[in-house]
């Protein structure tokens, strides 16, 4: 059995449409707003409302697309649910996979999706378990 490798600063930023440097700049000073408009999309479809929820209430998203960059703790979460994101696609082997195990209710998480868990840092450490 492989263990699960965390994915590479180089992932994430990708997904997050960033330049293949460490995204935890970025993250600091506000990642642009087009950076979730990538992830939603990354997500597809049946997804796309609970990332957003996961990022902020719709009228913040609302704000933050006009002023174009999301806040250090928006940019956070988001950089968090892109790393899980890359973390259950290396696991299940692939996009599909991935996107339904983190829309899942799983007993080891109290019933809550995987997404719902990841909402805080402690709850993104045990959908990583």
């Amino acid at each position: 059995m492989t263990a699960a490798v965390a994915p590479t600063v180089e992932q994430v930023s990708a997904l997050l449409g960033l330049k293949p440097t460490p995204h935890t700049v970025a993250v600091r000073a506000g990642l642009p707003f087009a950076s979730m408009r990538r992830v939603v999309k990354h997500f597809g479809l049946p997804l796309q409302p609970q990332v957003r929820r996961f990022i902020g209430s719709r009228s913040t998203l609302e704000r933050r697309e006009v002023a174009g960059r999301l806040s250090r703790a928006e940019s956070e979460r988001l950089a968090r649910l892109a790393g899980l994101s890359g973390l259950a696609e290396f696991v299940w082997g692939s996009s599909a996979l991935a996107q339904e195990f983190l829309a899942t209710p799983h007993p080891q998480l109290e019933s809550r999706t995987p997404l719902e868990a990841a909402e805080s840092e402690i709850g993104a450490r045990q959908v990583e378990r």
